[in-house]
């Protein structure tokens, strides 16, 4: 984490806006949990940018599991989504149709 916090750093500023309401960002949150959140440290298609409220909400319940953040990640970001890059991080293969119960809602 120590190694890769420079590069969050920069690329925090770089993003500019929560991922998730739009303000700005001051956490970096990494999508994929347990082994495979290290490697993910510097790796957007896996990181969401967010503010201190956002954070604490993702934190705080279990309606954010890593599709749906993925999903955000999409809509906020998709010049970042990299799915074959996640899902080389994650060990499961995430199509984008596994995203699509997350993005409808978005689409009305």
């Amino acid at each position: 984490m120590e190694a890769a916090a420079p590069w969050r750093r920069n690329w925090l500023d770089g993003v500019g806006a929560c991922d998730i309401c739009g303000a700005l960002p001051h956490v970096v949150h990494e999508i994929s949990r347990g082994a495979s959140r290290e490697l993910s440290l510097t790796e957007p298609a896996c990181i969401l940018a967010l503010c201190t409220h956002c954070h604490g909400m993702m934190d705080e319940t279990k309606e954010w599991p890593p599709l749906r953040q993925l999903a955000w990640l999409a809509c906020s970001r998709p010049y970042d989504l990299d799915l074959d890059k996640f899902s080389e991080i994650y060990g499961k293969k995430v199509e984008f149709l596994d995203l699509l119960e997350y993005l409808e809602p978005k689409w009305y």
